[in-house]
């Protein structure tokens, strides 16, 4: 654990070449570690080395089959990289192993999107929103309607959320507020925007 807390420490500092060579001494002390597998292998992406990257995550993976951690850092790397069908995989099998994980759900998700597939994206929005208590997840899920034109739902979604989720009353009221004047409904459009205000007169978003 020292020397963990060593190489991170490094890392924060962006000595990156002596991170990396304590994060392979932990391997080399304990080949059974996961978590040191996993901190080698963001010690060598950050250092731009995606291959040993790769390496270290799937070493991850094989060690710890029950966690979505490796595959969801395996997923990010391949990302970042351009390698989408590789994060399609992996962030695949992280849901294979946690169908309800928010966190790959948003991930798969987010790719799609990316990757100019986002009718693809919907099952996986709403998963992340039915299952998680963020509300951040069920706003994603409105915003994806949103983009893709479908108001009807955004609305039907931000309503049920405002209305049930007092810390989201004021993001999901907005949103609605948008709708409305995105339909020519003025009046309703401020008289949202007015509640939102009321409630967080601060919000830079409502303001």
């Amino acid at each position: 654990p020292g020397i963990i807390l060593l190489g991170n420490a490094l890392a924060g500092l962006q000595d990156l070449d002596n991170a990396v060579e304590l994060g392979q001494r932990v391997v080399q002390l304990e080949p059974e570690r996961v978590g040191g597998y996993r901190n080698l292998g963001v010690m060598e992406a950050l250092r731009g080395n995606a291959e040993f990257a790769e390496q270290a995550f799937t070493k991850a993976m094989a060690l710890d089959s029950t966690s979505v951690k490796p595959a969801l850092a395996l997923g990010d790397l391949h990302r970042a990289t351009g390698a989408f069908a590789k994060a399609e995989d992996a962030y695949k099998r992280a849901l294979a192993i946690d169908a309800k994980n928010s966190t790959a759900n948003q991930a798969l998700a987010s790719l799609y999107i990316a990757w100019q597939r986002p009718k693809e994206a919907e099952p996986f929005l709403k998963t992340a929103a039915a299952t998680s208590t963020d509300a951040d997840d069920t706003l994603a899920l409105a915003d994806y309607y949103l983009a893709m034109g479908r108001r009807g739902d955004a609305k039907a979604v931000l309503t049920t959320l405002a209305r049930g989720n007092e810390e989201a009353f004021v993001p999901a009221t907005t949103r609605l507020a948008v709708i409305a004047y995105g339909s020519g409904q003025r009046e309703q459009g401020h008289r949202l925007l007015d509640e939102a205000v009321v409630k967080a007169p601060t919000d830079v978003a409502a303001l």
